[in-house]
């Protein structure tokens, strides 16, 4: 690009930052996010997840944490310390994990990944009471979330549906049409692939 006259804007530094932390290549992510910064280009939050990630993923969960504090997200993004949970799972440091976690349920109190990723961090050094707990507080987020829902517009009138849900008036006029359109997918390669 560059020999070409083409300057590199902030997408491009996504997919160079992305490349690398999908390969583990941590030198030649750094040499980008440096590079991008002598570009003049401010790192935004895509920038920051794909550099903790790759921090992270290589073990250096201290300087991702360090990175997480200095950006103008820290103190707002679940996200980013998210990717820093998850990989306090894989290096199995529990007081990492356990730091992360709670700052992404300071933020979303609901956040039912977090909740999961920090089960698993229990269960990775070996702490079971403590998975229980959590396990336990997982339940009671599933029992609390709204199901989803599914619609259509048929004849300008909106007809809801959820799973699990019998309340519509003409549910088995549904229910027999789905098996209609089920046998019709049954010999095509589309419903063979999928199932």
């Amino acid at each position: 690009m560059m020999e070409s006259g083409l300057r590199p804007d902030h997408v491009t530094y996504i997919s160079l930052l992305s490349a690398c932390s999908h390969c583990g290549l941590l030198e030649r992510g750094r040499f980008y996010w440096f590079s991008m910064m002598t570009d003049g280009i401010l790192p935004g939050l895509k920038h920051y997840a794909y550099m903790v990630n790759l921090l992270s993923r290589a073990g250096l969960l201290r300087e991702a944490e360090e990175l997480i504090v200095d950006s103008p997200f820290g103190d707002g993004s679940a996200e980013l310390w998210r990717i820093l949970l998850s990989s306090s799972i894989v290096r199995k440091d529990l007081d990492m994990g356990i730091h992360a976690a709670m700052k992404v349920l300071s933020l979303e109190p609901d956040d039912l990944p977090a909740h999961i990723l920090l089960s698993n961090l229990y269960a990775s050094v070996g702490d079971w009471d403590a998975v229980i707990e959590v396990r336990r507080k997982i339940r009671g987020l599933l029992g609390e979330k709204e199901p989803g829902l599914s619609w259509i517009v048929m004849k300008n009138m909106v007809h809801v549906f959820s799973a699990d849900d019998d309340c519509h008036a003409q549910i088995e006029d549904c229910r027999i049409e789905l098996l209609r359109v089920q046998g019709n997918l049954k010999g095509s390669e589309l419903f063979n692939s999928c199932f």
